[in-house]
């Protein structure tokens, strides 16, 4: 699925006997990363907070169930 809140995943396969993924390179850093020294702004948890809902609720429509979502 392509949606701007989204990772976008380009390939699943194995490889010797390995599962692998390749995926869109964002840059940035994590959201662990950003937080791990000081708190966000409310307004600006709130902005991170509303941008990961329309991404999960896109994946939900598009039928794909997630199965954990972690800061890192």
């Amino acid at each position: 699925i392509q949606h701007p809140n989204i990772v976008q995943v380009f390939e699943i396969g194995e490889a010797g006997g390995l599962p692998y993924f390749t995926m869109e390179y964002v840059p940035g850093g994590t959201l662990a990363d950003r937080v791990r020294d000081s708190l966000m702004a409310p307004r600006e948890a709130a902005a991170v907070v509303e941008q990961v809902a329309r991404g999960v609720a896109f994946a939900h429509d598009a039928g794909v169930v997630h199965r954990d979502l972690k800061p890192g």
